[in-house]
């Protein structure tokens, strides 16, 4: 259910960056670098899908496009519930398997430009504010050893996930 979630929350925002006289109410600065590019980030979402076992699940959603073709990086973020009661910012690692309950962590990580889809395969990403108001870099790698590198500061839209 989740994934379908997911799916429709890609389109909205495609669908959102698509059109420039959208408002989404972020404001803020940052960059996508892939592959030689850099894309200019223009809507910043965050997904609270609250209380997930020890772990508290923010998912940060962010878009600009390169001409026509829109790039998506999502990524899936856990903090510890042990260290607040709600999301805490920090220093988050790519992780498989077996996961601690003081750990910050992310198993998902995810580019998408245009149809393609690139899952991370490696990386780390660092979180700093609070509010709606966040500081995000990403250093990401994929599994045919391409890198993304995104930073962004600035506001998020922040929704409820389902």
């Amino acid at each position: 259910m989740k994934n379908l979630i997911y799916l429709f929350s890609l389109l909205s925002i495609i669908s959102l960056s698509s059109c420039s006289s959208d408002d989404d109410g972020s404001s803020g600065g940052g960059t996508i670098s892939f592959d030689g590019k850099e894309i200019s980030i223009q809507n910043a979402l965050i997904e609270d899908y609250g209380a997930d076992g020890d772990h508290y699940n923010y998912d940060f959603t962010l878009t600009g496009t390169d001409g026509n073709t829109p790039y998506i990086v999502y990524f899936e973020l856990f903090s510890p519930l042990s260290a607040g009661t709600g999301f805490e910012t920090g220093t988050f690692n790519y992780v498989q398997g077996s996961i601690g309950t003081d750990i910050y962590y992310f198993s998902v990580a995810e580019l998408i430009i245009g149809q393609q889809e690139n899952l991370a395969t490696a990386g780390q990403v660092v979180v700093s504010g609070e509010g709606d108001n966040y500081t995000v870099t990403a250093n990401l790698t994929f599994a045919d050893d391409r890198t993304l590198t995104l930073t962004y500061s600035g506001a998020f839209r922040v929704e409820q996930g389902l």
